[in-house]
């Protein structure tokens, strides 16, 4: 990760510090477009990289913060949703060791705002953008009455966009020591919840190729890889994530029954992204009926990839 989180910034940029975010704290939601027009995600050319991007937008590292000032992301920032049996789990690890090492990421969409006053309660709202799982497990610890410190370091930024932000959480994701890296489930919907910012449901038949190639230079940021390599590595999950809003349906079907073990012969343990591979090669005709016979338990995990693959050579 490029960020060197041991490091505060100077004293002189940190004094006074105010800085120019659009206005109030729910209106920093950019429409994908704009935030592509914000940044070049090449560092080629003599252009401003999408990560120096990311850098301006930097307060200060390690800086204290009330743990109740912490707030979830808006929508359009978060990553996933709250897994509770995630939340249970770091509550256990918190009980037995209080004084964490958790650095967080927060955004801040406040105007003016001292950083010297965030580990006060109440002060200001930060946005939770990197560690919203630790962020509840605290509170709901510090509502219960455990022992344990208040405030928690942060890396703070401000008035990042949705494709930053969501680049951040996906990067303490990976680089967090109690972390849970992102699921394979996690990413698709995260893969279609920015594709359809770009467009709607009813043009995903003949989208433009304007939106699709901003869609996946927005994946691959959030991702930090090449768009090369989002291809390469993701391509099966990226070809499902455009499906119809009918066959999206049965694919969030085939997710829940996954993981509710109600799919006959299926591997063990969670959904893997080569368990895509198969059903992205066939027709979405296709797609659709196999996905209901198979959630429907009309046939087993052995019997669809069948299906799959002998449809896929017609």
């Amino acid at each position: 990760m490029f960020l060197n989180w041991f490091i505060l910034l100077p004293d002189f940029q940190r004094e006074n510090q105010t800085s120019s975010a659009n206005s109030t704290e729910d209106q920093n939601v950019n429409h994908p477009m704009q935030q592509r027009a914000e940044h070049n995600s090449t560092d080629t050319d003599g252009l401003i990289s999408f990560e120096t991007q990311i850098r301006n937008k930097l307060v200060g590292r390690c800086i204290r913060v009330h743990v109740k000032n912490m707030t979830a992301p808006h929508p359009a920032r978060c990553l996933r949703q709250i897994d509770r049996k995630h939340v249970d789990s770091l509550k256990a690890a918190f009980r037995k060791r209080p004084e964490n090492n958790i650095i967080f990421f927060g955004n801040i969409l406040k105007d003016d705002f001292d950083i010297r006053l965030l580990e006060t309660s109440g002060y200001v709202n930060v946005e939770t953008i990197g560690g919203n799982h630790s962020r509840v497990a605290l509170q709901e610890l510090l509502e219960e009455g455990i022992n344990m410190s208040p405030t928690v370091y942060m890396t703070i930024y401000k008035g990042l966009c949705d494709t930053e932000a969501l680049k951040l959480g996906f990067d303490h994701n990976v680089g967090h020591e109690l972390g849970r890296p992102t699921s394979p489930e996690e990413l698709m919907l995260l893969f279609r919840r920015e594709l359809l910012k770009l467009i709607d449901e009813e043009e995903l038949n003949n989208p433009q190729n304007s939106s699709m190639k901003t869609w996946k230079q927005t994946c691959a940021d959030i991702l930090g890889i090449t768009k090369t390599k989002l291809h390469n590595v993701y391509h099966c999950m990226l070809s499902i994530a455009t499906a119809s809003a009918s066959c999206w349906d049965r694919i969030i079907d085939f997710m829940f029954v996954w993981k509710e073990e109600k799919i006959r012969r299926k591997p063990k343990g969670d959904i893997k992204k080569t368990h895509f591979t198969k059903m992205s090669a066939v027709s979405e005709e296709m797609r659709i009926t196999l996905l209901t016979e198979l959630n429907d338990g009309d046939i087993d995990w052995v019997q669809f990839n069948s299906k799959c693959s002998q449809e896929a050579k017609k």
